[in-house]
C-alpha cells in the first residue's frame, strides 16, 4: 500500500501547484470586480447590493476550487487502472468482497477480469459463505501448475468431486487442508494419493466419513513424502482403529503427528496404550505429537519416550498420567521443549521434579487445572530449565505465593506467567515478581487479592470459557 500513499501525495502536490497558478493568473487579469471594504457597513442602495453580489459569487467559486483540490475528496474514479489493480490484488478471488466489487461497476468488472488476479501460489477458500465453483475453476486453470498449497478447511460444500478437480490441476501441491469437510470420504483420499505425489502436509481432521482403511491407503501411496499429518476427531476411526498402526510402517519420515480429540468427544476416542505403542514404533524422527483427550496412561508415555527420542513438543491434555509417566518423559525425551499437561489431575510435585531433571531444554509448560501441584515441583522446573519462557499455572489453587515468587526469581528468561484464579496471589507477590523480572508479563485474571480484579475476581465463571468447570467459591 506504500505505492498508493506515494501516488496520493504526488497527486495532491500537483493539484496544489495548479491551484496556485490559477490564483496568480486570476489576480493578474481580474480588475473588474470591486471588493467592498469589510470595515464599512453595506448600504441599501443598488450599487452596494450589486457589489455585494459580485463578492459573494467570488467566494463561492473559491470554495468550490478548494473542495476539488482537497485530497479527501479523491474517489476511486480518480485512480488509474494500474493502482486499482494493485489494490484489488489483495482480495482473494473467492472472497465475497471480490464478487461484490466485480458487480459494482463496468470499470471494476473489467479490472477484476485481469488474469493476474487469479495467479496464486496458495489458495484459501472462505468457509463462511458458499464459494463460486466457476471462479475456483478459473483460479486452478491459471495457476494450477504453480499452486503450492490449498486450504479448504470448514467448507461443507467440498465433495470428492471438488477434490478431484483441485488435484487434477495442481499436481505439485505441497500441503492440503481439508479439515471440517464433512462430505469427503475415502474416495477423496484415494484421489489425493493418486495425483499428489509431492504432498508433504495434510490435515483431514473432523471428517466423519473417513475411516482408517482410507487413511491406510493414503499412507501407502504417499508415506515416503508425508512429514505432517493431522487426523483429529475422525469419528470414522472407531470402525477399525487397529489399522491406524500401519502409519508406523509407511510414514517413516514423519515429523508432525496429531491424533488428539476434542473434549466433547473424549469418550469416543478409540486409541489405547497398545495402539499408541505400535503407532510410534516406526516414527523415530517425530518432533511433534498430540494425543490429547485419549486413554493414554503411564504406559503410553513409556512407549513415546522409547520410540521418539527427538521429540520436542508433546501435547497430552486430560490423559491419565501420574508421576511415573513424567519420570518416563524425563528419562527418554531430553530434547523436549514444549509440554502441555492440561487437566492431568494426578500429577504431583514429585513428577515435576523428575521432569525438570531430565528435560533441561524446556521453554514452555502448561499445567492448567493440575490440582495436586503445590509448589516445590514448579520451583524445581523454574530453577532447572534455564530456557523457560512460558509457564501456565491457571487454576492451580494449591500453589502458594512463595512458590510463585521463587518462579520469578529463578527463571530469568521467563516472559509469560499465568496464575489466573489463584487466591494465594497478592499484591505483594506481584510487586516482587516485577522487581525480579521487569520483562515478565503476569496474568492474574480472577485473583481476588490482586487489585483491578473487580467482580470477575469473585465470579470467575462469568467468563465464557468452556474449559472452566471447577467450582470455586470465595467470599463476596
Amino acid at each position: 500500500m506504500s505505492f498508493a500513499i506515494k501516488w496520493f501525495r504526488k497527486r495532491r502536490r500537483d493539484r496544489d501547484q495548479e491551484q496556485c497558478g490559477c490564483q496568480r493568473e486570476a489576480s493578474r487579469h481580474d480588475n473588474t470586480a470591486i471588493r467592498p471594504d469589510p470595515t464599512e457597513t453595506p448600504s441599501q442602495d443598488g450599487d452596494n447590493l450589486q457589489t455585494g453580489t459580485v463578492f459573494l459569487e467570488d467566494v463561492d467559486v473559491v470554495n468550490e476550487e478548494n473542495t476539488r483540490s482537497s485530497p479527501g475528496r479523491l474517489g476511486l474514479n480518480d485512480l488509474p487502472d494500474e493502482l486499482l489493480l494493485r489494490i484489488v490484488s489483495f482480495i482473494s478471488p473467492l472472497d465475497r468482497a471480490f464478487i461484490n466489487l466485480k458487480l459494482s461497476s463496468k470499470r471494476f468488472l473489467t479490472i477484476t477480469s485481469d488474469s493476474s488476479l487469479y495467479h496464486l501460489t496458495t489458495l484459501k477458500v472462505p468457509s463462511e459463505s458458499p464459494f463460486s465453483f466457476d471462479v475456483l475453476q478459473r483460479v486452478l486453470r491459471v495457476s494450477g501448475k504453480t499452486m503450492l498449497g490449498v486450504d479448504l478447511s470448514g467448507c461443507e460444500d467440498v465433495t470428492d468431486y471438488t477434490l478431484f478437480r483441485v488435484v487434477a490441476r495442481c499436481s505439485l501441491l505441497g500441503w492440503l487442508n481439508i479439515s471440517g469437510c464433512k462430505q469427503v470420504t475415502n474416495a477423496g483420499l484415494g484421489v489425493i494419493g493418486n495425483n499428489l505425489k509431492c504432498l508433504r502436509r495434510i490435515d483431514i481432521s473432523s471428517c466423519p466419513f473417513i475411516t482408517c482403511s482410507g487413511v491406510v491407503q493414503l499412507f501407502k501411496m504417499l508415506g515416503k513424502t508425508l512429514t505432517f499429518i493431522n487426523i483429529n476427531d475422525c469419528l470414522g476411526f472407531r470402525e477399525d482403529p487397529h489399522k491406524l498402526v500401519s502409519l508406523a510402517f509407511f510414514c517413516t519420515s514423519l515429523r508432525h503427528l496429531s491424533v488428539g480429540w476434542s473434549r466433547d468427544l473424549v469418550k469416543l476416542n478409540p486409541l489405547l496404550d497398545m495402539d499408541l505403542d505400535r503407532l510410534t514404533q516406526g516414527c523415530m524422527h517425530l518432533e511433534y505429537l498430540d494425543i490429547s483427550y485419549s486413554h493414554s496412561t503411564n504406559g503410553s508415555m513409556q512407549s513415546i519416550a522409547r520410540n521418539c527420542p527427538v521429540l520436542t513438543t508433546l501435547v497430552a491434555r486430560q490423559c491419565f498420567l501420574q508421576d511415573i509417566g513424567l519420570e518416563h518423559i524425563g528419562r527418554g525425551l531430553p530434547r523436549l521443549e514444549w509440554l502441555d499437561l492440561t487437566d492431568c489431575w494426578y500429577i504431583t510435585d514429585i513428577g515435576l521434579e523428575s521432569l525438570a531433571n531430565g528435560c533441561p531444554l524446556l521453554r514452555g509448560i502448561i499445567l492448567t487445572r493440575c490440582h495436586e501441584v503445590r509448589g516445590t515441583g514448579v520451583v524445581k522446573v523454574a530453577a532447572t530449565c534455564l530456557k523457560l519462557e512460558t509457564f501456565v499455572l491457571k487454576q492451580c489453587f494449591k500453589i502458594d505465593s512463595h512458590a510463585i515468587e521463587c518462579i520469578g526469581f529463578c527463571a530469568k528468561k521467563l516472559r509469560y506467567l499465568d496464575v489466573s484464579y489463584n487466591q494465594n496471589v497478592t499484591e505483594d507477590t506481584m510487586k516482587k515478581l516485577i522487581d525480579s523480572n521487569r520483562k515478565l508479563r503476569v496474568v492474574t485474571e480472577g485473583c481476588p487479592r490482586v487489585p483491578r480484579g473487580g467482580a470477575l475476581s469473585r465470579f470467575p465463571f462469568t467468563k465464557k470459557d468452556p474449559a472452566c468447570f471447577v467450582i470455586w467459591e470465595t467470599a463476596v
